[in-house]
């Protein structure tokens, strides 16, 4: 993002292949695993009886699962089957958000990137979803993860974010940029990084990666 080259990288890149060779569990470490190889044009290995299990496990899991194993499959050059949109789309509630109870930026963010891998035609009432998306703003112009919670956290704002770009609304027009500079700005602490909360917590990679994403985004820089 940065536009560096990472440290030891060649000695990155083998260590995840060494791990990637051997059993595959954990939904996460094998999105991660495959998109950090992906990242440096290698080719993941996956066998195929991978592929089978997660197939299988669309229809039972949560909207943040089935967007990692969506991503994962297309990568890996499985062809997504159209059950995966009908899986995320049943999510949707009246509101135009999507959650398992009641709609969360979240749950949204991740039904948006799903339904976007596959095709983006089949993502319903965009802007219904954008009218949810803009209640989850506080009075600062920065997103929660529902209209009635606070704090704000970087995950919900990077969530807020996306949404707008997979839905292609111009950032520009719907947010108020300075502001949503300003607070991740703050967010940053004295060792460089970016931690989740305004009011207290460590820099993580994860933090620094939406942060990051969020300010390159709205491009300042």
């Amino acid at each position: 993002m940065l536009d560096e080259e990472p440290k030891n990288k060649e000695n990155t890149i083998k260590w995840i292949e060494n791990l990637q060779e051997g059993r595959q569990y954990g939904t996460r470490g094998i999105f991660y695993r495959v998109n950090i190889l992906d990242s440096f044009k290698k080719d993941p290995i996956f066998p195929k009886k991978y592929v089978n299990r997660f197939l299988e496990r669309f229809r039972t899991s949560n909207l943040e699962i089935v967007y990692l194993m969506a991503n994962v499959l297309g990568i890996v050059g499985t062809e997504l089957p159209e059950y995966i949109t009908e899986c995320a789309l049943s999510f949707q509630k009246e509101d135009g958000g999507f959650g398992r109870y009641r709609s969360d930026i979240m749950s949204t963010f991740y039904a948006l990137e799903t339904l976007n891998l596959i095709n983006q035609d089949s993502i319903n009432s965009p802007d219904k979803t954008i009218d949810f998306t803009q209640s989850c703003q506080t009075e600062e112009g920065i997103f929660a993860y529902t209209p009635l919670s606070y704090p704000p956290y970087i995950e919900s704002i990077y969530a807020g974010i996306r949404i707008y770009e997979i839905l292609n609304y111009p950032l520009s027009q719907w947010l108020n940029r300075d502001k949503v500079i300003n607070f991740v700005l703050k967010l940053q602490n004295s060792d460089g990084g970016f931690r989740r909360s305004y009011f207290i917590g460590i820099s993580e990679l994860e933090y620094v990666y939406r942060a990051l994403y969020i300010l390159k985004s709205l491009k300042y820089f």
